[in-house]
């Protein structure tokens, strides 16, 4: 009886499997065999281990028949089979989870459970060769077919044959009118998402395979809202924090960079469309170049346009920057930079070939106004993936306009107001590179212009014709000068503008907007308050107004003398803990995982400071990220704890924050509280969103809090 007992065994489990199967649409499981299913993965590998071993040493063994022989091949097989139908279960209870359907699903689970059955009758069927042997080729066939259909719905259609169809799919030579979709999106979804996100396994109700599937949503709605990156559930779930359960890529899974984030912001932001081609400058230059590289970068042969573009450190950029020069990142952090001059006066040839370590990152160079000569215009021819370059307003002539005729990547090219004529110019467009030429005010016949226009009407030439009353132009907003927010004792706020005779009006008051008639006309840098929140916007008769440019500012206060944080942040936001609060760093506000934002979900946020009698601060403010789309808002709430004693510390006051009503802008915020008395001892508590609010795609679950700085001042002095 002992010894039927396996047999009994495998039966019962191999009909209950058929069970199982056959009533799998309304099988409702106990929570212990919902989570067994997550043993799937584990144990899916050992009855393909047992059974090309078994079959193997059966096939080499040369008398089969000896007492031993038969008592090893009985267990072994007895395992193979105990271990195919414990995986078959545990398979179709993994096929209940969410995102799991579909014909191949289906499939999956009806070739487990014919391998299962097939290793049974293995297991009974050892002596009698004939069958053991057909049962054998029919188990290795099955064994194949089941793991093509799982690796489907695990990583995707055509898994097997992913690497051959994307060499070939992408073998053909990148230009110009290649899709962006095509060429360098649907790619990287096919990378980082299509594996849980296809017709046999449809996370969200999502399959990402096609154009028409992404276009059709999943159980939420619509993925993508063009034009609208904030408000598409793509980008929302992307930017949620790594811990969140609606982050994606999940945990485990590889993780989107930098720049493949960009890329989907600026696809989103410009239409989303498969019209988008990737030489197409409506699209923007920032798509143009992330589309470029990362294209590339599953493109398996030569690139015709968009070369490789050398990553700049910050560092470096940070170094790179002065009064009369500024570098900044052009898109992502690791790719092209643009690079612009301001003040003739400080301007130099030296400061041109500053840029050498550089030269092969810069994509735009804007020298308006730079009195520039030959040897500059000799450096230039350095920048060799340069796309835009503006030499407006400087003595550019037609001899010097032959020297960038080894720019092959220039694109755009601004001359206004330069020595060049329409000869000079058909001379450089003969080189059947650029797009784009800006020529206002230039000496040539209108006559020559327009001959020019008609023979390169593959060009798009704007030579100032006269603009009607509906096409005025709109002014770009001021520039801040301002390093970081944080601001030194005395520091000031200054802005600028390149356009001569602009105005710019600014306000420090959040219920008034600066437009022509209200707010303060810049005349100079301004002082802040100690927390300074900043709007300006440029003017100029014929001109329309600028959008706003807003900004927040904190003045640093004192430092207290000790400081503990007293509760943990989440595992990936702790920067340099209790550190991060007093260190007069400002966190970065587009990039919340730069290592200077504190992160609380789970708890609040709860810090000690101790003060010497001698700088006892008078009021606090706590600056603070708000990123909706990435589940950050304003703290709910903001409680001072006070006292000047250890033991006598006691609730003295508590803020609560606005919270946003819609989707908004990512921004740094700041609250700043009253003390009302001297403490030497404070202790603050910081407590995130309990609940996003109904308007949120996330309402219900819990928001985050990020910090990056407390800061503490004494009483004004008089």
């Amino acid at each position: 009886m002992l010894r039927k007992l396996p047999s009994y065994l495998l039966l019962f489990l191999n009909a209950t499997l058929l069970v199982v199967v056959l009533f799998h649409d309304r099988l409702q499981l106990p929570m212990v065999l919902q989570l067994s299913g997550r043993w799937h993965p584990l144990l899916l590998h050992l009855p393909i281990g047992f059974l090309i071993f078994a079959l193997a040493i059966r096939r080499m063994n040369l008398h089969p028949e000896s007492g031993d022989a038969k008592v090893f091949f009985g267990r072994i097989f007895f395992w193979t089979a105990l271990a195919t139908v414990a995986s078959a279960l545990t398979g179709c209870f993994l096929g209940k989870e969410e995102g799991y359907s579909g014909t191949t699903l289906y499939r999956h689970m009806n070739l487990g459970t014919t391998l299962s059955i097939l290793t049974l009758l293995l297991s009974m069927f050892q002596e009698n060769r004939k069958a053991f042997n057909l049962l054998g080729v029919g188990a290795i066939i099955i064994v194949a077919l089941t793991g093509h259909y799982g690796a489907i719905l695990t990583h995707g259609e055509n898994f097997l044959s992913g690497p051959r169809t994307e060499v070939l799919e992408n073998s053909q030579t990148l230009q110009d009118t290649s899709s962006v979709f095509t060429a360098a999106v649907q790619p990287l979804l096919q990378k980082k998402c299509v594996a849980c996100h296809n017709p046999g396994k449809r996370k969200g109700g999502l399959d990402m395979t096609t154009w028409n599937t992404i276009l059709s949503g999943g159980e939420h709605g619509s993925v993508i809202e063009p034009g609208k990156p904030a408000e598409s559930i793509l980008i929302q779930r992307i930017m949620l924090p790594a811990e969140h359960d609606d982050h994606m890529p999940p945990a485990g899974k590889q993780q989107l960079t930098a720049a493949e984030i960009e890329l989907f912001r600026h696809f989103i932001k410009s239409g989303a469309t498969k019209e988008l081609k990737l030489g197409d400058e409506n699209s923007g230059d920032s798509l143009q170049t992330l589309a470029w590289q990362i294209a590339g970068s599953f493109n398996k042969s030569e690139i015709i346009t968009g070369k490789t573009i050398e990553p700049v450190t910050p560092e470096t950029i940070e170094k790179l920057n002065t009064v009369y020069r500024n570098v900044s990142i052009l898109a992502a952090n690791d790719f092209g930079v643009r690079v612009a001059f301001y003040l003739p006066a400080g301007f130099t040839s030296e400061a041109l070939t500053d840029l050498d370590e550089i030269a092969k990152s810069i994509v735009e160079l804007n020298l308006s106004g730079m009195p520039i000569t030959e040897n500059d215009l000799q450096q230039i021819r350095n920048f060799k993936n340069l796309k835009i370059l503006n030499l407006n307003n400087t003595n550019l002539d037609n001899n010097g306009l032959k020297l960038l005729k080894d720019l092959s990547d220039l694109t755009k090219l601004s001359v206004s107001n330069s020595k060049v004529t329409a000869s000079g110019l058909r001379d450089i467009a003969s080189e059947k590179y650029l797009k784009e030429v800006y020529a206002w005010n230039i000496a040539s016949e209108e006559t020559d212009l327009s001959t020019l226009m008609n023979d390169f009407s593959n060009i798009n030439w704007v030579f100032g014709e006269q603009l009607s009353e509906d096409e005025i132009l709109q002014l770009t907003p001021p520039m801040l000068l301002n390093e970081s927010r944080i601001l030194k004792a005395g520091e000031l706020i200054s802005f600028k503008h390149n356009l001569p005779g602009v105005t710019i009006r600014y306000t420090t008051d959040a219920q008034i907007l600066p437009d022509s008639i209200n707010g303060i006309i810049y005349k100079g840098p301004v002082k802040p308050n100690l927390f300074t929140v900043i709007k300006a916007r440029t003017i100029k008769t014929g001109w329309r107004m600028s959008q706003i440019a807003d900004a927040t500012f904190f003045t640093e206060g004192i430092h207290p003398d000790k400081a503990s944080l007293l509760t943990a942040s989440a595992s990936e936001y702790r920067a340099n803990g209790i550190a991060t609060l007093t260190d007069s760093r400002a966190g970065d506000q587009d990039n919340h995982r730069d290592g200077q934002w504190l992160g609380y979900r789970e708890n609040s946020l709860i810090a000690s400071f101790e003060f010497e009698e001698n700088k006892i601060p008078q009021s606090v403010t706590v600056s603070y990220l708000k990123n909706t789309g990435a589940y950050i808002m304003p703290p709910q709430k903001i409680k001072i704890f006070a006292g000047n004693s250890r033991n006598e510390i006691k609730l003295i006051t508590e803020r609560i924050p606005t919270q946003p009503a819609s989707y908004d802008k990512t921004q740094v915020l700041g609250e700043s509280i009253q003390l009302n008395g001297a403490y030497r001892f404070i202790k603050i508590e910081i407590q995130p969103l309990t609940k996003m609010p109904q308007w949120h795609g996330g309402k219900g679950q819990r928001g985050w809090v990020f910090t990056d700085e407390i800061f503490f001042y004494p009483a004004p002095t008089i």
